[in-house]
Order: C-alpha cells, then structure tokens, then sequence
C-alpha cells in the first residue's frame, strides 16, 4: 500500500483521497482474515512439533478455510461504493473509492490463501517460501504500479484504480 500512496499521491490529491477511501474498504477485511489464518500456525506447529503425520490434512482444512474466510471477506470490498455513499462520502469520492474497493477485492481472496498457507508451511519449518513470495510480489507491485498509475507500455494510466489493480495482481 506504501507504494500504490506514494505514486497515486504524486499523481493528484483526488486519486489519492480515492484510494485511501477504497483501501479504508480493503484494509478491515485483510486484517480479520489474517487474523483468522493465525490457527493454521498454531496446529501445523503443534503437529509439527509432535511428528504426527497430520501436515498434509491440516493444509486442506486450512486453505478450505482460508478460501472461505476470503471469498466472505471480499463480499464487502466489492460493496465498496456503496458502504462509502452510506456514510456520507461524496459522489465522486464515493464513486472513485468504490472502483478502488472494487480491484482490490478479488486481492482479499488471494492474499487469505497466500496468508494461510503460509502459515501452514512457516508451522512445518517452513519459512523461506512465504518471505521469498512476499518479497517478489513487493517487486511487482512496484513494477505494476509504475506500469498502471502513469500508464506506460501502452498500458493507460489509471491512476488509484490501476495502483489497486497492481496490489491484486501481485
């Protein structure tokens, strides 16, 4: 997020306003889902620990859960521009906010399973993968928001909407 700030910011001040509104839509539900991933570490650790041969069933259950933690964390992002009008947001703040909410929602989804499996795998000694995951998807993004704010390789700029995109795709 510190990068989509920093480069929609540079853009103008509305795009900016939009994006945090839209983020300020996103960032409640990543939180909660993370928040409901930290058992998969605990069990994966504890079976772990013990030897017990049970790593790969608590990896099902965990994405399971973790899939359905995020498709219903993703329902109110993608209601965005809605929550936002309903709380007395300008129409074109509403509006912007909302297109933002509305590319990152999909990104609820997949940062809860990326979430969960690694803590599946960080509970089974396994960090190097998560931290080598999030590191290439920090590059990206910064890549992809360079790409989809300003617009560049004929790509249009897309200012907050298109720093929103570059979240969700990395």
């Amino acid at each position: 997020a510190l990068t989509a700030v920093v480069l929609v910011g540079r853009r103008d001040t509305l795009a900016l306003a939009q994006f945090a509104l839209g983020a300020g839509i996103f960032m409640p539900m990543m939180v909660a889902g993370i928040g409901a991933m930290t058992g998969i570490l605990s069990v994966a650790s504890r079976a772990s620990g013990a030897g017990e041969p049970g790593l790969p069933d608590i990896a099902l259950r965990g994405l399971w859960w973790a899939g359905l933690v995020g498709a219903l964390g993703a329902l109110p992002v993608f209601a965005g521009e809605a929550i936002l009008t309903a709380i007395g947001q300008a129409p074109e703040l509403a509006a912007g906010g909302g297109a933002v909410a509305r590319w990152l929602a999909p990104g609820v989804f997949f940062q809860i399973l990326f979430v969960g499996a690694s803590m599946w795998l960080e509970g089974g000694g396994r960090t190097r993968p998560g931290l080598v995951a999030t590191a290439a998807a920090t590059l990206a993004n910064l890549g992809l928001c360079l790409l989809l704010v300003d617009g560049g390789l004929g790509l249009p700029a897309m200012g907050a909407s298109g720093a929103a995109l570059a979240g969700t795709l990395s």
